[in-house]
């Protein structure tokens, strides 16, 4: 099985090092790439769904390519093919082992679409509060550092794109 969220974490990566080197970015690849880490976050949370993975994999897919093409094309073939031996390496690194706790959380209705989410330097307790409560979403805490925000899928969906665009903002203000 492939890391994603390494391959993920090398694509993004190699955005800002292309930007250094003068490399004009396409707009759409930020999207696909917030697309990509909604969607792996969506499959961390259940891993069942076969058409996640498909998802996942065509969307790096897509994204290597397009991203190597203009590293060699305004770059070089040998920084392309550095960072493609970056990406190799990722793709077949151990991802980091699961938590135990990790299982179906308790107290979910069944019919409810859930994702866990980890309290950090990315994402505090009252932003996901404050995006849950507006998308009609329960917020359960697992723990200190650990919450199961769950309810309708798209709201669930839509929550991961709002506090990735906010982080995307923030990110850009810095």
């Amino acid at each position: 099985m492939e890391n994603y969220s390494a391959v993920w974490k090398v694509l993004e990566e190699l955005v800002p090092a292309l930007k250094a080197k003068g490399v004009s970015i396409p707009d759409h690849i930020a999207k696909k790439l917030r697309s990509t880490r909604a969607t792996i976050a969506i499959y961390d949370a259940d891993p069942t769904y076969e058409d996640t993975i498909t998802t996942i994999e065509a969307y790096l897919v897509d994204l290597e390519s397009e991203l190597l093409n203009l590293a060699e094309k305004e770059v070089g073939k040998e920084y392309s093919n550095d960072w493609l031996q970056k990406i190799g390496k990722a793709r077949h690194s151990k991802p980091e082992p699961v938590d135990a706790k990790r299982g179906f959380p308790a107290g979910i209705p069944r019919g409810d679409y859930w994702i866990r989410v980890e309290i950090g330097d990315t994402v505090t307790i009252d932003e996901l509060r404050e995006t849950a409560t507006h998308q009609g979403l329960t917020m359960k805490e697992e723990s200190p550092k650990l919450v199961v925000i769950h309810g309708e899928q798209s709201a669930v969906k839509q929550l991961i794109r709002e506090i990735a665009e906010r982080k995307r903002k923030e990110k850009d203000r810095t």
